[in-house]
Protein backbone atom coordinates (compact mmCIF):
# COMPACT_ATOMS: atom_id res chain seq x y z
CA UNK A 1 0.00 0.00 0.00
CA UNK A 2 1.33 3.41 -0.91
CA UNK A 3 2.24 5.59 2.07
CA UNK A 4 0.48 8.91 2.52
CA UNK A 5 3.74 10.76 1.76
CA UNK A 6 4.25 8.82 -1.49
CA UNK A 7 0.63 9.35 -2.46
CA UNK A 8 1.00 13.09 -1.91
CA UNK A 9 4.15 13.27 -4.04
CA UNK A 10 2.54 11.21 -6.79
CA UNK A 11 -0.48 13.51 -6.79
CA UNK A 12 1.71 16.60 -7.04
CA UNK A 13 3.60 15.11 -10.01
CA UNK A 14 0.39 14.12 -11.79
CA UNK A 15 -1.22 17.52 -11.27
CA UNK A 16 1.93 19.30 -12.44
CA UNK A 17 1.94 17.22 -15.62
CA UNK A 18 -1.71 18.04 -16.29
CA UNK A 19 -1.11 21.79 -15.90
CA UNK A 20 2.07 22.03 -17.98
CA UNK A 21 0.43 24.00 -20.79
CA UNK A 22 -2.73 25.35 -19.21
CA UNK A 23 -1.03 26.86 -16.12
CA UNK A 24 2.74 26.56 -16.39
CA UNK A 25 3.47 28.69 -13.31
CA UNK A 26 1.35 26.42 -11.14
CA UNK A 27 2.86 23.34 -12.79
CA UNK A 28 6.32 24.59 -11.81
CA UNK A 29 5.20 25.32 -8.25
CA UNK A 30 3.70 21.84 -7.86
CA UNK A 31 6.81 20.19 -9.32
CA UNK A 32 9.08 22.09 -6.94
CA UNK A 33 6.83 21.14 -4.02
CA UNK A 34 7.05 17.47 -5.02
CA UNK A 35 10.85 17.75 -5.13
CA UNK A 36 10.94 19.39 -1.71
CA UNK A 37 9.14 16.38 -0.24
CA UNK A 38 11.62 13.88 -1.69
CA UNK A 39 13.74 13.58 1.52
CA UNK A 40 10.69 12.26 3.38
CA UNK A 41 9.84 9.61 0.78
CA UNK A 42 10.63 5.90 1.12
CA UNK A 43 9.68 5.25 -2.52
CA UNK A 44 12.99 6.11 -4.16
CA UNK A 45 11.78 5.58 -7.72
CA UNK A 46 9.01 8.08 -7.03
CA UNK A 47 11.58 10.44 -5.56
CA UNK A 48 13.56 10.27 -8.79
CA UNK A 49 10.43 10.95 -10.82
CA UNK A 50 9.64 13.99 -8.67
CA UNK A 51 13.09 15.41 -9.25
CA UNK A 52 12.85 14.70 -12.99
CA UNK A 53 9.51 16.45 -13.13
CA UNK A 54 10.92 19.43 -11.28
CA UNK A 55 13.85 19.59 -13.69
CA UNK A 56 11.51 19.44 -16.69
CA UNK A 57 9.56 22.47 -15.55
CA UNK A 58 12.66 24.40 -14.51
CA UNK A 59 14.19 23.84 -17.94
CA UNK A 60 10.97 24.88 -19.69
CA UNK A 61 11.25 28.19 -17.86
CA UNK A 62 14.89 28.57 -18.88
CA UNK A 63 16.20 27.84 -15.37
CA UNK A 64 19.13 25.81 -16.68
CA UNK A 65 21.28 25.63 -13.57
CA UNK A 66 18.33 24.89 -11.28
CA UNK A 67 17.22 22.12 -13.62
CA UNK A 68 20.75 20.75 -13.68
CA UNK A 69 20.84 20.56 -9.88
CA UNK A 70 17.53 18.69 -9.81
CA UNK A 71 18.83 16.20 -12.38
CA UNK A 72 22.04 15.64 -10.41
CA UNK A 73 20.01 14.80 -7.31
CA UNK A 74 17.92 12.37 -9.34
CA UNK A 75 21.02 10.82 -10.89
CA UNK A 76 22.60 10.26 -7.48
CA UNK A 77 19.58 8.25 -6.33
CA UNK A 78 19.30 6.31 -9.60
CA UNK A 79 22.98 5.31 -9.49
CA UNK A 80 22.81 4.27 -5.84
CA UNK A 81 19.66 2.20 -6.35
CA UNK A 82 20.66 0.72 -9.74
CA UNK A 83 17.67 2.19 -11.54
CA UNK A 84 19.43 1.60 -14.85
CA UNK A 85 16.74 2.59 -17.36
CA UNK A 86 15.97 5.77 -15.45
CA UNK A 87 19.69 6.50 -15.06
CA UNK A 88 19.93 6.54 -18.85
CA UNK A 89 16.99 8.97 -19.08
CA UNK A 90 18.63 11.34 -16.60
CA UNK A 91 22.03 11.15 -18.27
CA UNK A 92 20.41 12.05 -21.58
CA UNK A 93 18.66 14.99 -19.95
CA UNK A 94 21.94 16.11 -18.38
CA UNK A 95 23.59 15.98 -21.79
CA UNK A 96 20.80 18.12 -23.23
CA UNK A 97 21.34 20.75 -20.53
CA UNK A 98 25.08 20.84 -21.18
CA UNK A 99 24.39 21.18 -24.91
CA UNK A 100 21.93 24.02 -24.31
CA UNK A 101 24.40 26.05 -22.24
CA UNK A 102 27.19 25.43 -24.76
CA UNK A 103 29.24 22.88 -22.77
CA UNK A 104 29.55 20.49 -25.68
CA UNK A 105 32.39 18.33 -24.32
CA UNK A 106 30.32 17.35 -21.28
CA UNK A 107 27.28 16.75 -23.48
CA UNK A 108 29.27 14.41 -25.72
CA UNK A 109 30.53 12.43 -22.71
CA UNK A 110 27.00 11.87 -21.41
CA UNK A 111 25.57 10.98 -24.81
CA UNK A 112 28.48 8.62 -25.46
CA UNK A 113 27.63 6.74 -22.26
CA UNK A 114 23.97 6.64 -23.31
CA UNK A 115 25.00 4.90 -26.55
CA UNK A 116 27.49 2.52 -24.92
CA UNK A 117 26.34 -1.08 -25.52
CA UNK A 118 27.59 -1.92 -22.01
CA UNK A 119 24.59 -0.01 -20.67
CA UNK A 120 22.29 -2.72 -21.92
CA UNK A 121 19.27 -1.64 -19.86
CA UNK A 122 19.12 1.85 -21.30
CA UNK A 123 15.96 2.30 -23.35
CA UNK A 124 15.60 2.81 -27.08
CA UNK A 125 14.14 6.23 -26.26
CA UNK A 126 17.34 7.21 -24.46
CA UNK A 127 19.43 6.14 -27.44
CA UNK A 128 17.18 7.99 -29.89
CA UNK A 129 17.51 11.17 -27.82
CA UNK A 130 21.29 10.69 -27.78
CA UNK A 131 21.52 10.45 -31.56
CA UNK A 132 19.40 13.58 -31.79
CA UNK A 133 21.79 15.36 -29.43
CA UNK A 134 24.97 14.31 -31.20
CA UNK A 135 23.43 15.41 -34.47
CA UNK A 136 22.75 18.81 -32.93
CA UNK A 137 26.41 19.16 -31.92
CA UNK A 138 27.46 18.34 -35.48
CA UNK A 139 24.91 20.93 -36.61
CA UNK A 140 26.52 23.53 -34.33
CA UNK A 141 29.87 22.69 -35.93
CA UNK A 142 28.27 23.25 -39.36
CA UNK A 143 28.72 19.63 -40.44
CA UNK A 144 25.14 19.28 -41.61
CA UNK A 145 25.71 16.00 -43.45
CA UNK A 146 26.80 14.25 -40.24
CA UNK A 147 24.00 15.95 -38.33
CA UNK A 148 21.50 14.53 -40.81
CA UNK A 149 23.15 11.10 -40.59
CA UNK A 150 22.57 10.97 -36.83
CA UNK A 151 19.05 12.30 -37.12
CA UNK A 152 18.15 9.82 -39.84
CA UNK A 153 19.55 7.10 -37.57
CA UNK A 154 17.29 8.37 -34.78
CA UNK A 155 14.36 8.38 -37.20
CA UNK A 156 14.95 4.73 -38.13
CA UNK A 157 15.28 3.73 -34.47
CA UNK A 158 12.11 5.59 -33.51
CA UNK A 159 10.12 3.92 -36.30
CA UNK A 160 6.39 4.18 -35.71
CA UNK A 161 6.23 2.53 -32.29
CA UNK A 162 7.79 5.14 -30.03
CA UNK A 163 5.92 8.11 -28.56
CA UNK A 164 4.58 10.58 -31.09
CA UNK A 165 6.26 13.49 -29.31
CA UNK A 166 9.68 11.86 -29.69
CA UNK A 167 9.06 11.04 -33.36
CA UNK A 168 8.01 14.65 -33.86
CA UNK A 169 11.24 15.88 -32.27
CA UNK A 170 13.26 13.69 -34.62
CA UNK A 171 11.43 15.09 -37.64
CA UNK A 172 12.08 18.68 -36.53
CA UNK A 173 15.80 17.96 -36.36
CA UNK A 174 15.77 16.23 -39.75
CA UNK A 175 14.05 19.31 -41.17
CA UNK A 176 16.60 21.77 -39.75
CA UNK A 177 19.46 19.74 -41.24
CA UNK A 178 17.73 19.68 -44.61
CA UNK A 179 17.20 23.44 -44.42
CA UNK A 180 20.94 24.03 -44.04
CA UNK A 181 21.64 21.60 -46.88
CA UNK A 182 19.12 23.48 -49.09
CA UNK A 183 16.95 20.37 -49.33
CA UNK A 184 13.82 22.44 -48.99
CA UNK A 185 11.33 19.86 -50.23
CA UNK A 186 12.66 17.26 -47.81
CA UNK A 187 12.60 19.80 -44.98
CA UNK A 188 9.00 20.71 -45.73
CA UNK A 189 7.99 17.05 -45.92
CA UNK A 190 9.45 16.38 -42.45
CA UNK A 191 7.78 19.49 -41.04
CA UNK A 192 4.36 18.57 -42.43
CA UNK A 193 4.65 15.08 -40.94
CA UNK A 194 5.87 16.51 -37.65
CA UNK A 195 3.04 19.03 -37.44
CA UNK A 196 0.47 16.23 -37.68
CA UNK A 197 2.09 14.50 -34.71
CA UNK A 198 2.40 17.74 -32.73
CA UNK A 199 -1.27 18.56 -33.26
CA UNK A 200 -2.37 15.02 -32.39
CA UNK A 201 -0.52 15.19 -29.06
CA UNK A 202 -1.33 18.81 -28.26
CA UNK A 203 2.37 19.65 -28.14
CA UNK A 204 2.27 23.43 -28.43
CA UNK A 205 6.04 23.93 -28.24
CA UNK A 206 6.60 21.68 -31.25
CA UNK A 207 3.74 23.31 -33.16
CA UNK A 208 5.37 26.69 -32.58
CA UNK A 209 8.81 25.40 -33.56
CA UNK A 210 7.50 23.74 -36.74
CA UNK A 211 5.67 26.92 -37.72
CA UNK A 212 8.91 28.88 -37.35
CA UNK A 213 10.80 26.41 -39.53
CA UNK A 214 8.03 26.44 -42.12
CA UNK A 215 8.55 30.20 -42.16
CA UNK A 216 12.26 29.56 -42.73
CA UNK A 217 11.47 27.30 -45.69
CA UNK A 218 9.34 30.09 -47.16
CA UNK A 219 12.07 32.69 -46.58
CA UNK A 220 14.63 30.45 -48.26
CA UNK A 221 12.27 30.24 -51.26
CA UNK A 222 11.86 34.02 -51.27
CA UNK A 223 8.16 33.78 -50.39
CA UNK A 224 8.08 36.43 -47.67
CA UNK A 225 4.27 36.63 -47.45
CA UNK A 226 4.00 32.93 -46.63
CA UNK A 227 6.89 33.29 -44.20
CA UNK A 228 5.01 36.05 -42.37
CA UNK A 229 1.86 33.92 -42.22
CA UNK A 230 3.75 31.05 -40.59
CA UNK A 231 5.31 33.38 -38.03
CA UNK A 232 1.91 34.92 -37.30
CA UNK A 233 0.64 31.41 -36.67
CA UNK A 234 3.58 30.66 -34.36
CA UNK A 235 2.89 33.79 -32.33
CA UNK A 236 -0.73 32.76 -31.76
CA UNK A 237 0.20 29.39 -30.25
CA UNK A 238 0.13 29.37 -26.47
CA UNK A 239 3.50 28.31 -25.17
CA UNK A 240 5.59 28.28 -22.01
CA UNK A 241 8.98 27.30 -23.40
CA UNK A 242 11.37 30.25 -23.74
CA UNK A 243 13.40 28.28 -26.30
CA UNK A 244 10.53 28.52 -28.79
CA UNK A 245 10.07 32.21 -28.11
CA UNK A 246 13.75 32.85 -28.77
CA UNK A 247 13.62 30.85 -32.00
CA UNK A 248 10.59 32.81 -33.15
CA UNK A 249 12.22 36.16 -32.39
CA UNK A 250 15.29 35.28 -34.44
CA UNK A 251 13.12 34.24 -37.39
CA UNK A 252 11.04 37.40 -37.16
CA UNK A 253 14.22 39.46 -37.05
CA UNK A 254 15.51 37.74 -40.19
CA UNK A 255 12.19 38.41 -41.96
CA UNK A 256 12.37 42.10 -41.03
CA UNK A 257 15.87 42.23 -42.55
CA UNK A 258 14.64 40.63 -45.77
CA UNK A 259 11.82 43.18 -45.90
CA UNK A 260 14.32 46.05 -45.30
CA UNK A 261 12.55 46.83 -42.00
CA UNK A 262 15.76 47.48 -40.13
CA UNK A 263 14.46 49.38 -37.10
CA UNK A 264 11.97 46.61 -36.42
CA UNK A 265 14.72 44.04 -36.88
CA UNK A 266 16.89 45.79 -34.28
CA UNK A 267 14.13 45.79 -31.69
CA UNK A 268 13.34 42.12 -32.21
CA UNK A 269 16.94 40.92 -32.35
CA UNK A 270 18.04 42.83 -29.25
CA UNK A 271 15.13 41.21 -27.45
CA UNK A 272 16.30 37.80 -28.71
CA UNK A 273 19.82 38.56 -27.52
CA UNK A 274 18.58 39.51 -24.05
CA UNK A 275 16.50 36.35 -23.83
CA UNK A 276 19.47 34.22 -24.91
CA UNK A 277 21.58 35.77 -22.15
CA UNK A 278 18.81 35.28 -19.60
CA UNK A 279 18.58 31.59 -20.46
CA UNK A 280 22.32 31.09 -20.87
CA UNK A 281 21.93 29.74 -24.42
CA UNK A 282 25.17 30.66 -26.15
CA UNK A 283 24.39 29.25 -29.59
CA UNK A 284 21.25 31.40 -29.83
CA UNK A 285 23.25 34.44 -28.70
CA UNK A 286 25.72 34.13 -31.53
CA UNK A 287 22.87 33.82 -34.03
CA UNK A 288 21.41 37.06 -32.67
CA UNK A 289 24.79 38.82 -32.94
CA UNK A 290 25.17 37.55 -36.52
CA UNK A 291 21.78 38.93 -37.56
CA UNK A 292 22.40 42.20 -35.73
CA UNK A 293 25.67 42.60 -37.63
CA UNK A 294 23.77 42.14 -40.89
CA UNK A 295 21.14 44.67 -39.83
CA UNK A 296 23.63 47.37 -38.90
CA UNK A 297 25.51 46.76 -42.16
CA UNK A 298 22.33 47.39 -44.14
CA UNK A 299 21.73 50.56 -42.08
CA UNK A 300 25.17 51.92 -42.93
CA UNK A 301 26.42 51.68 -39.33
CA UNK A 302 29.74 49.83 -39.76
CA UNK A 303 30.98 50.41 -36.19
CA UNK A 304 27.92 48.74 -34.69
CA UNK A 305 28.06 46.00 -37.32
CA UNK A 306 31.69 45.26 -36.51
CA UNK A 307 30.95 45.14 -32.78
CA UNK A 308 28.27 42.49 -33.22
CA UNK A 309 30.29 40.56 -35.77
CA UNK A 310 33.16 40.43 -33.29
CA UNK A 311 30.82 39.22 -30.53
CA UNK A 312 29.41 36.62 -32.93
CA UNK A 313 32.89 35.28 -33.60
CA UNK A 314 33.83 35.33 -29.91
CA UNK A 315 30.78 33.34 -28.83
CA UNK A 316 31.03 30.95 -31.77
CA UNK A 317 34.72 30.28 -31.08
CA UNK A 318 34.07 29.74 -27.39
CA UNK A 319 31.48 27.02 -27.84
CA UNK A 320 32.64 25.49 -31.14
CA UNK A 321 36.17 24.33 -30.39
CA UNK A 322 38.45 22.10 -32.51
CA UNK A 323 38.95 19.80 -29.53
CA UNK A 324 35.22 19.19 -29.33
CA UNK A 325 35.09 18.14 -32.97
CA UNK A 326 37.97 15.73 -32.33
CA UNK A 327 35.95 14.14 -29.52
CA UNK A 328 33.08 13.67 -31.94
CA UNK A 329 35.38 11.93 -34.39
CA UNK A 330 36.68 9.64 -31.64
CA UNK A 331 33.12 8.77 -30.76
CA UNK A 332 32.32 7.92 -34.38
CA UNK A 333 35.23 5.48 -34.41
CA UNK A 334 34.28 4.02 -31.04
CA UNK A 335 30.70 3.32 -32.06
CA UNK A 336 31.20 2.63 -35.73
CA UNK A 337 29.23 -0.60 -35.48
CA UNK A 338 26.35 1.31 -33.93
CA UNK A 339 26.27 4.16 -36.41
CA UNK A 340 26.22 2.10 -39.60
CA UNK A 341 23.43 -0.04 -40.91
Amino acid sequence: MQSSKSAEIAALIAQSERLTYSDADEALRLAEEAARQVPGSTDLMLAVRALQRCATMQLIFGQMHEGQRSLLKALTIAEKEDFEAVRGEIMQDMAAVYYTIGEYDDAIDYWADCLDPANALFTVETRVHSHIGLGQIYFAHENYEMALSHHRRAQRMAGTALAATLRCRVLINVATDCLRLSLLDEAEKALIEGLVLAEQTGQNEYQEEISVYQSTVAMDRGDLATAANWLDRAEKIEHVCLWGQNLRLLARGRLHIMNSEYDAALNILHHALELSAEMGISHKAFQAHHLLAQTYTHMGRPVDAEQHHRRYLEVFTRIVRPGTYSRLQQLETRFQNLLTD
